[in-house]
């Protein structure tokens, strides 16, 4: 899947288990180009995520309830209840929302066959 965001796309990775949400963007020293999807998480921390990111937190309709701009690392940050999908975006990309928008989010063919 990814996000369509001011005409590019944004690969998006989903990471449901545990190793994989563990691991994510820690210790990454260069840019990264795609964006992280944790599905069912509205807490999520920055420990040792050596890069600047975009947290935007939504509902299952990906209506933005949350944004978090260039976040710091070994920070904490924690969502609304209603919070259903936490995105991890690079740098940049959260300029272009703001709370209450809709995110674009397109699954490929192989994901709409899946499910």
């Amino acid at each position: 899947m990814y996000l369509k965001v001011n005409g590019t796309k944004v690969p998006i990775e989903v990471k449901t288990s545990f190793m994989d949400k563990v691991k994510s963007f820690r210790f990454k020293l260069n840019e990264v180009e795609a964006a992280l999807c944790f599905p069912n998480k509205r807490r999520i921390n920055t420990y040792f995520y050596c890069l600047s990111f975009d947290i935007i937190m939504t509902d299952k309709d990906n209506i933005i309830l949350n944004i978090f701009e260039s976040t710091r690392t070994e920070e904490r940050y924690k969502g609304d209840k209603n919070v259903y999908y936490t995105y991890v975006f690079p740098s940049g990309v959260a300029s272009f929302y703001e709370v209450g928008d809709k995110l674009d989010i397109v699954k490929t063919k192989k994901e709409k066959n899946n499910s």
